[in-house]
């Protein structure tokens, strides 16, 4: 009798400890996934609305390259999409031809002209181009956000897309908070090589002017 007067307390004791420990941890797994929740919709709505750029355009840009310290370029891209395509570039590379190159495609006269300078001799090859000029930025609409980085100053939201699963080779770009239909930067690299491009951006405009179409003079008798 003695022994139960005193074993009955402690086992409603260790009854209610039961009860108690199983609350709390149904507590802990439903605060554990509100907590989840939570932060999934932090994020959700901490990324930043997807860049929509206008498929006619035009920059200027400077091109860092990791594979060399002194390998840089600068150059001038514009696009008057569906029709026409234009890039020029100027090249700084030791020891490395050609010493400038620039490159039209005419999707209306199924053309591409490219020209090269060696030693500010040109050289133009025109070729027959039978496929369509794509949207510029049609890749945006598979990139994914994968943060903010800070360069040369300024905060940009990185949107990016892998290319070559296998080789996990990639592009990016890089738009202002402020101005996210407005590239700043425009980034090619592959995770499993060893290089990436940074080409910065600046003076874009949505009005390239038509003369920059024209069929380049270095061109004009290989193209009559």
């Amino acid at each position: 009798t003695i022994n139960n007067i005193h074993l009955c307390p402690v086992t409603v004791s260790l009854v209610e400890f039961s009860t108690i420990k199983h609350r709390s941890l149904i507590q802990y797994k439903m605060a554990k996934l509100f907590l989840i929740l939570c932060l999934a919709f932090l994020c959700e709505s901490q990324t930043p609305p997807r860049p929509d750029i206008p498929s006619t355009f035009e920059f200027h840009y400077k091109g860092v390259y990791n594979t060399s310290k002194d390998a840089h370029s600068v150059g001038h891209r514009a696009v008057a999409y569906p029709n026409m395509s234009m890039k020029i570039e100027t090249l700084y590379r030791p020891n490395h031809q050609p010493d400038k190159y620039y490159e039209l495609i005419r999707d209306d006269l199924n053309e591409i002209f490219d020209v090269t300078w060696h030693n500010n001799i040109p050289d133009c090859y025109v070729d027959h181009f039978g496929s369509e000029i794509l949207d510029y930025w049609e890749f945006l609409k598979e990139a994914k956000y994968i943060g903010k980085e800070t360069i040369n100053g300024e905060v940009l939201d990185i949107w990016e897309v892998v290319f070559w699963e296998e080789d996990r080779e990639y592009m990016a770009v890089g738009v202002k908070e402020d101005q996210p239909n407005v590239p700043a930067l425009i980034r090619l690299g592959k995770y499993y090589g060893d290089y990436e491009n940074n080409y910065h951006i600046t003076n874009f405009s949505t009005m390239p002017q038509d003369s920059v179409f024209q069929i380049p003079q270095e061109c004009k008798k290989t193209f009559s």
